[in-house]
């Protein structure tokens, strides 16, 4: 959940230096992996306008040239398949995608819910109803929403309560200056 500012970032290879970064707090790769998947799929969105299914695809071809991806390209290829199926958002949590637990399971958590959100607050609410790793599998779906800011408005109730808004938001607007990106999404009005 703590990748998505690699994907903000103009960086040359954001999968392999999100990668490196991750290796610092993640052992497994199914951690550092899922991690470096999530930076691609925000940069896809970001610096190629790919829709979500376009960034997921991009980044699970990326992630195939790393060893031991195995884990984390099925996870997310479950994820993106259930999307797509009549299986029910409840059933599609707690019977097939399991708890969250891991990284490569919290990033298929967060992009399923991501998908198959017809609101923000819908695909928000979704991705912590679940007794896993809620609090990461929520920060990765609200992030992949937010992103969508043409389809989905952030609700101005909860702008409003959102404490140091105003700090998150020119934080995240430096960042993208100083680094070379554009603040182009953000001016499309994300609170609606």
């Amino acid at each position: 959940m703590r990748s998505a500012p690699f994907g903000f970032l103009r960086l040359e290879n954001p999968l392999r230096q999100t990668v490196e970064a991750a290796r610092l707090t993640h052992g497994r790769s199914t951690g550092y992996l899922a991690a470096a998947e999530y930076a691609q799929i925000v940069h896809e969105i970001v610096y190629a306008a790919r829709t979500p299914p376009e960034a997921i695809d991009v980044a699970i071809a990326h992630v195939q040239a790393e060893r031991g991806h195995g884990e984390v390209s099925r996870a997310l290829r479950r994820a993106v398949r259930l999307a797509k199926s009549e299986t029910e958002p409840k059933a599609a949590l707690t019977e097939t995608l399991g708890t969250a637990r891991s990284g490569d399971l919290a990033l298929s958590i967060g992009v399923y819910c991501a998908l198959v959100a017809t609101s923000f607050k819908h695909g928000a609410r979704l991705s912590v109803d679940h007794s896993g790793d809620n609090d990461s599998t929520g920060a990765i779906t609200g992030a992949l929403l937010g992103l969508q800011v043409d389809r989905f408005r952030l609700p101005q109730t909860w702008l409003r309560h959102l404490e140091l808004r105003r700090v998150i938001e020119a934080v995240a607007n430096d960042m993208l200056i100083g680094y070379g990106g554009s603040d182009a999404w953000f001016k499309r009005d994300p609170g609606g």
